[in-house]
């Protein structure tokens, strides 16, 4: 029976790869399903969590993810998935990055305080508004970087600023998941190494 670190580490994993599965659902088709989404989202506004059950309160709202992160390591995984694992294996670098950037680290601190201020209390739905904050904070942070995430679709989705908002928006989500997992324990080689541990704690 697995321990509640490793519970722990696995939904923080699983949020990563929920994201990524999110980031090519909304690349393709412009949009993702929204207890997922919402989810995602939220967890951005949880900065000063006491618990990762309190950052992610609906574990069902992360099925897709670890869904997902089952796949991957089974080594069961189709053509279709090579983008979402590329999208995987970004936003843990962007987590690196930032994890060596205290000043970006307080910047994102402050401005999503701000964000959650104006936004109201956590819902079921995310307002376009505050979807629009998030992906300009994205820009002005992660955007800025010489490293870019090369998100693949549909041209004519990913042409529409509401979409791109919500890429964004995600991807920021899934840094912040990958930023949990790292404090949690979690290393990258875990994914080779330990996806037989994984596989049973799932």
């Amino acid at each position: 029976m697995a321990d509640q670190a490793m519970k722990d580490r696995l939904t923080a994993l699983a949020a990563v790869f929920q994201a990524a599965v999110l980031v090519d659902d909304i690349a393709n088709h412009g949009q993702a399903p929204s207890r997922e989404f919402t989810a995602s989202v939220n967890s951005l506004f949880a900065l000063d969590a006491d618990t990762v059950a309190d950052i992610f309160p609906d574990p069902a709202a992360l099925r897709t993810g670890r869904e997902f992160l089952g796949q991957v390591l089974r080594r069961d995984t189709g053509r279709d998935s090579t983008n979402r694992i590329s999208y995987v294996m970004a936003m843990l670098h962007l987590n690196g990055i930032l994890r060596g950037d205290p000043d970006m680290q307080q910047i994102i601190r402050t401005r999503l305080d701000q964000v959650a201020e104006g936004a109201g209390p956590a819902g079921e739905h995310i307002p376009d508004d505050v979807v629009a904050k998030i992906a300009a904070l994205y820009v002005d942070t992660f955007g800025a970087l010489r490293f870019r995430v090369q998100v693949k679709g549909d041209p004519r989705q990913l042409q529409a600023p509401e979409v791109a908002a919500r890429i964004r928006a995600c991807l920021f989500a899934g840094v912040r998941a990958a930023h949990l997992w790292h404090h949690l324990g979690g290393r990258r080689w875990h994914l080779l190494l330990g996806a037989r541990r994984m596989l049973e704690a799932l």
